[in-house]
């Protein structure tokens, strides 16, 4: 997958992405997550949209794609190599949402573990929510995830469902020149 990755940067280029970051699955290192940036929403939209119509390079399947903007984000550019959670919710007030989320780390100690956070939402579908988490251990993560004070506080603010996590290692980050 890696060499057909690195031949689409041209590509990439021209369709207005800045910068990019590939992340590995925890549990199964096969599963590959790609974070990239995009100045124009356009042209990402037809990107992976021809992507998503080309042939996978992995056997297991098309990959899922998802495109958001940015609503929030408190990351350590100097922290490298750390584990994070990629959580999709979906919500019924965004408002309330996040004053829930902020309010999380004043909830308990499970929270000290996480480095690091952004937030974002679908351009498709404002109901649906990015949640990306950092953190120096998967465990810390999944036990942020799985605080009974997390999914209560969430909940209440109109969290409808989760609609899935996945817990990764950052790995490179790269401007794409």
């Amino acid at each position: 997958w890696r060499s057909a990755f690195d031949a689409q940067l041209p590509a990439r280029k021209r369709a207005g992405f800045a910068a990019q970051a590939v992340l590995r699955g925890v549990h199964d290192v096969k599963v590959v997550a790609v974070w990239l940036a995009a100045t124009d929403v356009t042209l990402a939209k037809s990107y992976l949209a021809e992507i998503q119509r080309s042939k996978p390079a992995a056997k297991s399947g098309k990959p899922r794609v998802q495109l958001a903007r940015n609503l929030a984000s408190k990351l350590d550019s100097e922290l490298q190599g750390l584990h994070a959670a990629l959580v999709t919710l979906e919500v019924e007030d965004l408002a309330s949402f996040r004053a829930a989320f902020d309010a999380v780390p004043e909830a308990g100690e499970v929270v000290v573990a996480v480095a690091g956070y952004a937030l974002s939402q679908d351009i498709d579908n404002e109901a649906k929510i990015y949640v990306y988490l950092q953190s120096e251990a998967s465990g810390h993560l999944k036990a942020y995830l799985a605080s009974h004070e997390t999914r209560r506080l969430w909940h209440e603010a109109g969290v409808s469902s989760i609609k899935g996590s996945l817990i990764v290692r950052e790995g490179e980050l790269s401007l794409c020149q």
